[in-house]
């Protein structure tokens, strides 16, 4: 009954809000195949601080030196219209099956790139502030960090406290983990400049209490929507290499800059 009543809902949905590619303007997907393949693709991977090309967007040689936390950003896609359109309808008109389309497109990406450089890998959405998780409904971020990863019950926690027995039998590679938290309810960092990100986002995130004791030697890949300056993705490297991880990726759908 249940679903019949959201199949009614959706068909209503669907009259007021069509379904046209925000591209072609073709109707049945707000990103049609064709256009999904014509997206300005992010290719070569470069070093996100001063372009040089790397392999898996690791930062380059130089860079690295002065980079205290972050190892990197993987990134997909350029910032072309249709992304833009697609994201701002996702984030803030609520539309969630442009989100089911955008992961699509990122699991699709993820999986073609060349990734597979670590053993066992560890897949961490960057948090939302309880405040904004209620007023959006979701975390962006996190749909998309599940998209490509496997997720386990709460109630399997004895997993991860027994992960160093048990990682040899497992086949996953790619686990996910909501392990970090937004302590600090900050300003959208849409709209400020690269030093008032970093002053906006500093220290506003924490491991949380249960995963504290496991972070360490731990290689993890932090995943978000739309990178810009990299700050936010740095606060979250700096949170965990605070408790002892040995590698922090940043993995994200598209560069806004």
């Amino acid at each position: 009954m249940k679903k019949s009543y959201l199949k009614i809902f959706q068909f209503f949905l669907d009259i007021i809000f069509p379904k046209n590619c925000y591209g072609c303007k073709k109707s049945g997907k707000y990103i049609c195949e064709n256009c999904r393949k014509n997206l300005s693709k992010n290719f070569p991977q470069t070093c996100f601080s001063c372009g040089a090309e790397t392999e898996f967007g690791e930062f380059c040689e130089v860079c690295k030196k002065r980079e205290k936390n972050l190892d990197g950003i993987l990134v997909f896609y350029k910032f072309d219209e249709i992304l833009r359109k697609a994201i701002h309808s996702y984030k803030y008109k609520f539309r969630k099956e442009v989100g089911v389309e955008l992961s699509e497109i990122f699991r699709a990406k993820f999986f073609e790139s060349d990734i597979n450089f670590f053993s066992q890998v560890f897949v961490a959405p960057v948090p939302l502030h309880k405040n904004r998780l209620s007023w959006r409904g979701f975390n962006q971020s996190e749909n998309l960090a599940r998209s490509i990863s496997f997720s386990f019950e709460k109630n399997d926690f004895n997993f991860l406290k027994n992960f160093s027995e048990t990682k040899n039998n497992f086949q996953e590679k790619f686990i996910f983990l909501d392990l970090l938290e937004r302590t600090k309810d900050t300003r959208p960092q849409v709209g400020l400049e690269k030093l008032e990100r970093e002053k906006n986002i500093k220290n506003a995130f924490s491991v949380k209490k249960e995963f504290q004791n496991f972070v360490q030697e731990k290689t993890f890949l932090i995943v978000d929507d739309v990178v810009t300056t990299g700050s936010t993705l740095r606060e979250c490297a700096k949170t965990l290499k605070n408790f002892g991880a040995k590698k922090v990726f940043g993995v994200c759908l598209t560069k806004s800059r």
